[in-house]
């Protein structure tokens, strides 16, 4: 259904028209976007480091980047954002052999859930 929408939709646009548009557009109309996105990716990062610190498990900034974009990756192929933050958990396990999943989950749920009523009942949980 998806595809005759579009299909439909690139029938009524004038391409050309569209493509000059595109041409027209100055550089730094692109690359200004994708800076603020990718600076606020950056920022979620050091937000899962910090998270990361404060439950006892010490990772490089450069290693939760990597594995934060891994995530983002996973996230735009499985059916929810569960995935990636699994994969964060899994390879964090992996590449530095923790074997307590319960401390590196800890700081994936904060990162999803701002209400301190469940931050609380996680930890509990956790223990």
């Amino acid at each position: 259904m998806t595809v005759v929408l579009l299909w439909a939709l690139l029938r009524m646009l004038d391409l050309v028209a569209l493509r000059n548009l595109f041409l027209d557009l100055p550089v730094w109309f692109y690359f200004l976007p994708l800076a603020v996105i990718l600076g606020g990716q950056v920022a979620y990062a050091w937000r899962w480091r910090l998270l990361l610190r404060a439950s006892g498990v010490s990772v490089p900034f450069t290693v939760v980047i990597r594995q934060y974009f891994v995530g983002i990756f996973v996230n735009n192929f499985l059916p929810s954002t569960v995935g990636g933050d699994a994969a964060k958990v899994i390879f964090l396990g992996r590449d530095h052999r923790y074997a307590r999943l319960p401390r590196q989950l800890r700081p994936t749920v904060p990162s999803r859930s701002p209400d301190p009523v469940q931050l609380i009942a996680v930890d509990v949980e956790l223990e």
